[in-house]
């Protein structure tokens, strides 16, 4: 219960920590990280492209369902024939012949083999929408991530900075009091030496925010146009207990390996149907031949019909049959293996990213309270330099120290947003429905005419 009130106010927690630092990101037309994952959806090729395995799915069912529907063919033909009799009256007959002929088959009793058949695509198809669903996860996380990402280039860029900025005018102070011989040529140098670190620290920072950028591009599809560090609140689970419960329903990992033991037995079952009960199944015939070169001269078609039942009965298959059947039945064998392993895996990662979590969480309020003593202790140090207790190296290092503390806070803020991520996708429940993000994806029209 702790943890779970904990969660929830550090939505606000963000806002007020890092208010000075996330001020400069706000424009007229920010993005909040709900904007943000709206539109990653919206934009993303991948998503699309999973959402036709869906409805491809759905034409393999239909294929299936219609092997027990009748079937009718025309079959068209020309034959020429040469006929030569050596005996007498040593006849020659060559002839042009034309046949048509209508075939119908319908499957009277497969024994239940295409219902299983069935069973299989449409349990497949539950897997291929699992499948967008663990997409549609990817894409959101990656989104956040990338958003949290810039967040945190921003904010240490700024800090760097902000750092330069004081060393610059510290620097000018230094210069003054060393020419009123107050400090020594060294302690001038030091000043110099840490503004020569900061510039490059900024410069790396820039590369760093540009790196996020490019991410950002890659995640949501355009590059960001103006931040908001605002968050929208959603559901955490209390305890890790919690976690795990709605993970063994919604993990979409887990919800596959099932599948495939599913699949799996329906596997097995319908190869012994195929094995040891062949369909049987009617057939018909209607065919007609004509000499098309004696056509018009009294010349008569040859009509035949025919009606029956037909089956295979296989006799020796040279052990085929049976290896299908082994197969089969250690397919089943190692469905359910990995079932059981992903059940492990899944239970660890749960508990990596809820203690990653708790982890970050609980970093927060340590570095408030080093950033607000650092502050504390700056403050002081600069008043004890003005007395000459202090030298410019202790208040170089006091303001290291704040620093240090402040790119810390900006960390850990930014690592306990991700882990809250992170742990809804490990659950399996970091959809736009479960945020409360109400979007579509347009689609072209696909669905060609029906033949």
């Amino acid at each position: 219960m702790y943890f779970y009130k904990l969660f929830n106010k550090s939505f606000i927690s963000i806002g007020v920590v890092l208010l000075p630092f996330f001020v400069w990101l706000q424009t007229a037309q920010s993005e909040t990280l709900e904007d943000i994952l709206i539109s990653a959806y919206n934009n993303s090729e991948l998503l699309k492209s999973t959402e036709y395995l869906v409805t491809i799915q759905d034409e393999t069912i239909n294929q299936t369902s219609a092997l027990t529907r009748p079937n009718l063919s025309l079959n068209l033909g020309a034959n020429y024939r040469s006929y030569n009799d050596t005996t007498p009256p040593n006849r020659n007959d060559n002839s042009l012949l034309g046949s048509i002929e209508l075939l119908a088959t319908l499957v009277v009793y497969d024994f239940g083999a295409n219902d299983i058949a069935v069973d299989i695509e449409e349990i497949r198809k539950q897997a291929f929408e699992i499948n967008y669903t663990q997409t549609e996860q990817t894409v959101l996380l990656g989104a956040a991530n990338s958003y949290q990402e810039l967040l945190r280039a921003n904010n240490l860029l700024e800090l760097e900075k902000n750092n330069l900025k004081g060393l610059e005018s510290q620097l000018e102070a230094a210069k003054n009091r060393f020419e009123l011989g107050n400090i020594s040529r060294t302690e001038l140098s030091l000043v110099e030496a840490r503004i020569a670190a900061a510039e490059g620290n900024v410069k790396t920072r820039e590369g760093q925010l540009e790196i996020a950028r490019e991410l950002f591009l890659l995640s949501v599809g355009r590059y960001p146009e103006g931040l908001s560090a605002s968050q929208f609140n959603f559901n955490i689970p209390k305890d890790i207990t919690s976690a795990m419960e709605l993970a063994s329903q919604h993990n979409p990992f887990l919800l596959q390996a099932k599948l495939s033991v599913l699949v799996s037995q329906k596997q097995r079952e319908l190869t012994k149907i195929r094995v040891s009960k062949p369909a049987i199944n009617l057939r018909g015939t209607a065919s007609s031949d004509l000499n098309l070169r004696e056509f018009g001269d009294e010349s008569y078609p040859q009509n035949n019909l025919t009606v029956g039942i037909q089956t295979t009965i296989p006799l020796y298959s040279g052990g085929r049959l049976s290896a299908a059947l082994r197969q089969a039945e250690l397919d089943l064998q190692k469905a359910r293996i990995d079932l059981k392993h992903e059940a492990k895996l899944l239970e660890n990662e749960i508990a990596s990213a809820w203690h990653r979590l708790e982890i970050a969480d609980s970093l927060i309020d340590v570095y408030v309270e080093q950033k607000d003593y650092s502050e504390l202790a700056l403050q002081g140090t600069r008043v004890e330099e003005s007395l000459g207790t202090k030298s410019t190296l202790d208040v170089l290092e006091a303001e290291q120290e704040l620093l240090s503390a402040q790119t810390s806070l900006v960390e850990a803020l930014i690592d306990r947003d991700s882990a809250k991520f992170t742990l809804l996708s490990s659950i399996g429940v970091l959809t736009m429905d479960y945020l409360g993000l109400n979007t579509t994806i347009e689609t072209e029209d696909t669905n060609p005419d029906s033949n």
